[in-house]
């Protein structure tokens, strides 16, 4: 965790905000807007989390649940127990198979933390009158921690001594794509785009994520 005390999911969701920014003014928004099939972003950082606590281990391809936890948060706790049995040893399961397991429902938990921290804040309206909608925004506190994750991230983009989570968070908002926020435009910003794609190949996690993303895509295409 940071310091703001937030996980890996809940610094992938800060950054899907804009917070606002007076010298920008026309790209403020404080919304969190997820991109497609980020649930399975949040389900690998959520492994990324279960792995550092030293609740799991990876073996090769496949992660081995090493013990029950708990880890005193509501969703690390939630997913140890969804991967109970599924990813149990000696065999284990295959990452990409764990983080489709967990990506169902995989944001509601960690908004909810950033709600409860005063990081976010959450308005339910109804569209036409009819159609409930439920939005989440950043608070004043929440865009200061949004500052950090994107700050991490350029961290890993251009020091080659960057802190392995600010390395496995960078990874992680690559392989679904959320990184082209941060380095727009398909000439300028190159380079990093290079480096994260880097990071995404040789990061188990992030790797499985990108695959996992790419296969829904693939799907969607398909039935389209």
């Amino acid at each position: 965790m940071d310091a703001y005390g937030t996980t890996l999911p809940e610094d992938l969701l800060l950054l899907c905000a804009s917070p606002k920014d007076p010298r920008n003014a026309p790209r403020n928004d404080t919304r969190l807007r997820q991109p497609s099939h980020f649930r399975l972003a949040l389900a690998g950082g959520t492994l990324a989390e279960l792995l550092a606590a030293g609740v799991a281990a990876l073996e090769r391809n496949r992660l081995v649940l090493l013990h029950p936890g708990p880890l005193g948060h509501p969703a690390l706790d939630a997913a140890v127990t969804t991967l109970s049995g599924y990813a149990a040893p000696p065999r284990g399961a295959r990452v990409r198979s764990c983080v489709n397991r967990l990506s169902r429902r995989a944001a509601e938990p960690y908004l909810q933390s950033l709600v409860d921290r005063g990081l976010a804040q959450r308005r339910v309206w109804k569209l036409l009158g009819l159609i409930p909608i439920t939005q989440y925004t950043v608070t004043d506190r929440g865009a200061a921690a949004h500052k950090l994750a994107a700050a991490l991230v350029t961290d890993a983009v251009d020091n080659p001594e960057a802190d392995p989570r600010s390395l496995q968070l960078a990874a992680l908002a690559h392989a679904v794509d959320l990184t082209r926020r941060l380095y727009p435009g398909p000439v300028a910003n190159r380079r990093a785009r290079q480096r994260l794609a880097a990071l995404t190949r040789q990061d188990p996690v992030a790797s499985a994520v990108h695959a996992a993303v790419r296969a829904a895509k693939d799907v969607q295409t398909g039935s389209g």
